[in-house]
């Protein structure tokens, strides 16, 4: 199996999630995401998910940011009528950082995203037993 953060081959391999994406890594880039124990290696048991120590905390138990984020604020912006510059000012942070996640070139902070979700009723994150079923 190849690490999926450095490329190695390795036949010890360890799940982690890191910035909310699980990933199959060797123990050595393991230190840089938050262990998840209770998987198999063919049909991943999502649910079965408990975090190590140390890890960094999800927004809700089995969570993770969606990947087309970006998209979904954008879409949800403009039928909304808003410029990037209203979205900015209503949620108090910098136009440059709406524009950076618009284009998905920053992961907005969970805080954010929460806040993206309330202001244009979309939904960002996602329960990874729900991604389980497929």
């Amino acid at each position: 199996m190849i690490c999926e953060l450095c490329g190695r081959e390795t036949d010890n391999f360890e799940y982690v999630i890191v910035d909310g994406a699980v990933l199959t890594v060797c123990p050595s880039c393991a230190k840089f995401g938050r262990k998840v124990k209770g998987m198999k290696a063919r049909g991943i048991n999502l649910s079965a998910l408990s975090a190590g120590k140390g890890g960094d905390e999800l927004p809700e138990p089995d969570t993770i940011l969606v990947e087309d984020y970006a998209e979904r604020i954008r879409n949800a912006r403009m039928k909304m009528g808003m410029t990037q510059e209203q979205l900015a000012k209503k949620l108090m942070e910098k136009e440059s950082v709406i524009a950076k996640i618009e284009r998905g070139d920053m992961r907005p902070s969970d805080k954010l995203a929460r806040k993206l979700e309330k202001t244009l009723g979309i939904k960002l994150f996602e329960r990874l037993d729900e991604i389980e079923g497929g």
